[in-house]
């Protein structure tokens, strides 16, 4: 897990983005904390304004929580550590498949997935293959066929479905059965 420290008064900058998203690549869990929360003052101070800002410059971590802290002044630091330990504690949760699958059909009820040239995309079902990142393998008929966005949008849904509040989550396609491998030709 990285808590990662952000200037308060200084802001996002692009070396956060960078490390950041090396983070994010590695399936890390994130926690964001601004520091130095004591010294910001008026239209500055407001953490919803300064929320959106962060999430504004860091758009690809829209799951990650963000906590306002004073390493000086020891403010917000006991709600930085409650909120680590339940980070984590996602991180490490292990979903039975019954809960995948029961979340998986609400959610492509909801929003079907989109027609991959002309022909709907099935997916049959899922489960949890992995922790640390929590990774689901779905199980599809075509497997390079979701769009990004479908993907985020499942991803989206997973954690709030299966209580993997602020976690990355790693989605993983898999054939439904695998394919049988080629004959050789006859010479």
């Amino acid at each position: 897990m990285i808590i990662h420290l952000i200037d308060g008064p200084e802001g996002v900058t692009d070396q956060d983005a960078q490390i950041l998203s090396y983070a994010v690549q590695r399936g890390k869990a994130l926690l964001l904390a601004v520091n130095k929360w004591d010294l910001l003052t008026g239209e500055n101070r407001n953490p919803d304004k300064y929320r959106e800002e962060v999430r504004y410059r860091l758009s690809f971590l829209d799951y990650t929580p963000i906590c306002f802290i004073s390493a000086a002044t020891g403010y917000g630091v006991r709600k930085l550590l409650e909120t680590a330990a339940s980070l984590l504690q996602a991180y490490r949760r292990k979903v039975s498949t019954s809960q995948v699958n029961q979340a998986l059909q609400r959610i492509v009820k909801a929003h079907s997935a989109p027609l991959f040239r002309g022909k709907p995309v099935k997916i049959y079902y899922a489960t949890q293959t992995a922790t640390a990142p929590p990774t689901i393998t779905l199980f599809v008929n075509v497997v390079h066929a979701l769009p990004a966005s479908y993907e985020k949008y499942l991803m989206g849904q997973f954690r709030e479905s299966l209580g993997l509040d602020h976690a990355p989550i790693k989605l993983v396609f898999r054939p439904r059965r695998e394919q049988a491998p080629a004959r050789k030709a006859r010479r």
